[in-house]
């Protein structure tokens, strides 16, 4: 959670109103966290940069990633 706590002390978002960062879901499986971060934007609305309506402006994963099928099977696997 330290990693939490540094990236909330000087978070960009924080002057738009946002809270402090609140854990989802851990673990040390960076694909599943990668594909996790990407199903919480989607869940939330979406990127502002596809007409979402998020707090993201941008998606975390690019649609023109080739591996981006990839990331997202790792949070179904690891988190569901």
């Amino acid at each position: 959670m330290e990693i939490l706590k540094k990236r909330d002390g000087n978070h960009h978002k924080n002057k738009d109103g946002f809270g402090p960062a609140e854990p989802d879901k851990v673990s040390e499986n960076k694909d599943a966290i990668r594909g996790r971060e990407q199903q919480l934007i989607e869940g939330n609305g979406g990127a502002k940069s596809q007409d979402g309506t998020s707090g993201n402006a941008i998606n975390g994963i690019s649609d023109k990633n080739p591996n981006k099928q990839e990331y997202i099977e790792a949070a179904k696997k690891e988190f569901n």
